[in-house]
Formats: C-alpha cells, sequence, structure tokens
C-alpha cells in the first residue's frame, strides 16, 4: 500500500496529501490540544517534518527550475524551527527525486496487478481485440492507434462515457454515435438513445436517474488526477460528479478504464470506484517495429526549435515539405507565430487553436470535426496542444513541441 507521502503524492500529485489530512479529520480524528495562552503550540518534529516535506514537494512541482533554493530553505527553517541545513537537505532530495520519478515508471501494471489481486491478461496485437462482453470491471491499456475507440464501438446497449475534457467527450459522442451531454437543454432528457457522452465535472446532473448498464471511463489517468485532490464532504461540481460517478459505477453491470499509459493510480481509481467487485487488467504490450516507430528529434534549444519549425513551414509554402504542427505551452508565442506566418507566406492555411480562438466560427468548425478538417490545413499551432480529435493515422504532420516551462507532452 502507497505511504502518505513518497508513493502516493507520486502518483496523484501532492493534492492527494492534502486531502488525505482533510479526511481523517472529517472522519473524527483529535485536533492537537490547544498550547496555553502566550505559548506557542508544540508541534512534534515528526510532524514538522512530514509538513515541511508536503510544502517542499508543493513549491518544487510549482516552481521548478525557477525554484529559489536558498531562499526556500531560509523561509522553511524559519517556519518549522527545523535546522537549515536539514531543509536545505530535504530540497535537494526532493528535487532529485521528482526528476527521477519524472521519466521512471516506479512498478510495471502487471505487478500492480498482482499486488492488487486482479486478474492480469497480456496481448501482443497491432489492433486491440474485442473488449470482454461479460460482466466485469476492466482496466485495459493499449497504445495510442491501436483501435481503443473501435473496440469501443462494439458495445452495445446505454452506455456513459465519462471523460475529463469536453475536447474528448465532443470527439467520442461523435465517433461513437453517443448524445453530448452538451446538446440537452434544461428540463431534457441528456440522453435520448440510452448512449451518453459525458465530462466528468457534468455527471452529477445524472443524480436520480437510473444507472447505466455499461460504464466507460476515458484518460483514466488524468480523471484520476483530477478527483484525487478531492476533500470529503466538498460540494463543489467535481466532488458532486465524484459522487455520481461512484453511484453509476456501483450499478454498472459491466466498466471500462482505458488509458494508453494505464498505471497503479488507474487501478487505484477502479478499485474505489467498485470497492466488491474482481477486477481485470488487459495489458497490449504491443510496439510498433522498428521502421514504423516515429523518430523523435530533440532541439539543443528553444530558438532552434523554433527556427526548424519555421523551415518546416517555409517547405510548405514552396511545396516541398510536409504539413507542420507546434505545440507551445505558451499561448503569446502561438499567437505572434501565427501572425507571422500569415503575413510571410499568405498562401498557407494556418489554423491557431488557443483560449482567445476557441470562440471564433472557424476554429470552433474546425475543433468539431478535426479528424475531417485538420487536413485542410498547412500549418497548426496549439496551445498547449490539442488534445483530442484527431487520429494518430490522420494526415501526416511534423510535430514540434515548444515546453519551456518544464511540462513535457
Amino acid at each position: 500500500a502507497p505511504t502518505v507521502f513518497n508513493d502516493l503524492a507520486a502518483l496523484a500529485g501532492a493534492r492527494t496529501v492534502r486531502s488525505q489530512i482533510h479526511a481523517a479529520l472529517a472522519a473524527g480524528a483529535a485536533p492537537p490540544e490547544p498550547a496555553p495562552a502566550g505559548e506557542a503550540p508544540a508541534v512534534p518534529r515528526r510532524e514538522r517534518i512530514f509538513l515541511l516535506k508536503r510544502a517542499v514537494f508543493d513549491a518544487v512541482r510549482d516552481r521548478g527550475p525557477y525554484l529559489d533554493r536558498e531562499g526556500l530553505a531560509e523561509r522553511f527553517a524559519q517556519a518549522t524551527g527545523l535546522s537549515r541545513a536539514f531543509v536545505a537537505r530535504t530540497i535537494e532530495e526532493t528535487v532529485t527525486d521528482l526528476r527521477e520519478r519524472r521519466f521512471a515508471q516506479p512498478f510495471g501494471l502487471r505487478a500492480a496487478a498482482q499486488a492488487a489481486v486482479a486478474d492480469y491478461v497480456r496481448v501482443d496485437a497491432r489492433h486491440l481485440p474485442p473488449l470482454p462482453a461479460g460482466e466485469g470491471v476492466y482496466l485495459v491499456r493499449s497504445p495510442k492507434g491501436s483501435g481503443k475507440t473501435h473496440a469501443l464501438a462494439a458495445l452495445g446497449g446505454d452506455l456513459l462515457y465519462v471523460a475529463h475534457l469536453q475536447s474528448l467527450v465532443g470527439d467520442a459522442a461523435r465517433r461513437l454515435g453517443l448524445d453530448d451531454y452538451r446538446d440537452a437543454g434544461p428540463g431534457r432528457d441528456p440522453a435520448p438513445t440510452g448512449r451518453l457522452a459525458t465530462c466528468v465535472n457534468s455527471v452529477w446532473k445524472l443524480a436520480g436517474a437510473a444507472p447505466f448498464a455499461t460504464l466507460v471511463v476515458d484518460e483514466s489517468n488524468q480523471l484520476a488526477q483530477r478527483l484525487a485532490g478531492l476533500v470529503a464532504g466538498e460540494t463543489c461540481k467535481p466532488a458532486l460528479g465524484h459522487q455520481e460517478l461512484a453511484r453509476q459505477a456501483a450499478g454498472a453491470a459491466r466498466a471500462y478504464y482505458l488509458d494508453a499509459q494505464a498505471d497503479a493510480l488507474s487501478l487505484y481509481l477502479a478499485q474505489r470506484l467498485h470497492p466488491d467487485r474482481k477486477l481485470t487488467v488487459v495489458e497490449n504490450t504491443w510496439r510498433p517495429p522498428a521502421g514504423e516507430a516515429r523518430r523523435v528529434a530533440m532541439a539543443a534549444n528553444h530558438a532552434d526549435l523554433v527556427g526548424a519549425f519555421l523551415a518546416a513551414v517555409a517547405g510548405r509554402a514552396a511545396g516541398t515539405g510536409a504539413r507542420a504542427m507546434l505545440c507551445t505551452d505558451s499561448e503569446r508565442e502561438a499567437q505572434g507565430l501565427a501572425l507571422h506566418i500569415a503575413a510571410l507566406h499568405p498562401g498557407l492555411r494556418v489554423l491557431a487553436v488557443t483560449g482567445r480562438t476557441t470562440c471564433d466560427p472557424a476554429v470552433r468548425a474546425a475543433l468539431a470535426d478535426l479528424d475531417g478538417r485538420i487536413g485542410g490545413y498547412d500549418v497548426v499551432l496549439a496551445s498547449p496542444s490539442l488534445p483530442a480529435g484527431v487520429s494518430i493515422e490522420s494526415t501526416p504532420f511534423r510535430v514540434f513541441g515548444s515546453y519551456r516551462h518544464g511540462h513535457l507532452a
């Protein structure tokens, strides 16, 4: 079982640590005795170290390379009463730990399944075989482009599809023939066909309705991260959505949790929502042959990356290059490059998808059918990315990723 700080925080984020504390208090854990008037409360050293690690974890995750380690050590030493040397060493250990965990998976899905006493089924297929149709709870890990969407399309009967992003919901509704929850007006049945796609924040609207026979949770890792930091007793939409999701899970005859990177976090979510049911883990370990693998290159610096992107755009304008796509964590960069390219190469069709352009009718029309429309553009710029709606087998682009603030996609 994961410890409160090291393993669980690494899996689900530091907010989970806070939720554990709040949940314990809500369950009736005794608060510390008040200190006599005029005296500072005596906090045990072990608790101060725990609070220090939690605060350091938050600071390192939030600030990344911009972390002022010296200033942080000084402030935390004063706040906790611990020695500055101990605090500085804790900061260094946390930075190293996060850097190593960022690219390393602590244990495989098979080991996690065995630890959870779940059945484990391994397949090695270019296209995912049909999903199990019998009653049960299934966690499915399969690479992108291996046909998870096609496998879902074969599921019959009433079905509830849940994801953490509206873009995923809209894409699933279109490709799987489901009702989109955003199309239901006030007082109308959100699922007239009995097959509904909804965002987790809006699942609460189904309260009181009969549970669906089939539950599908897509991108289960990210959805679990979204729910992991909720505090017991909260009444915000995500918390209400989690409560209704638990009710739907309890009433579903079969449930599927899918993610290309499913790991122990998805396993934990499935077990929490189905505490008394047997879980089956299906892992597709297929990988493309070396000749089909996508080539990935790392730019030496940001200027080189932008230069390579603009060179690819120039090649497209000259009719000698492939389409080019730039995903960036800077909305300003996406907008600036879009204007620059439009002025330099007026003959190219450019699509810029940012928080400021999603209200544009042309952009909204493109997002509504990306798979069908994206091939009509020469250059696509997105901030931070195009999360859904584009098949991995669509018209090929040369893709450039500009993530300068420590966030990789």
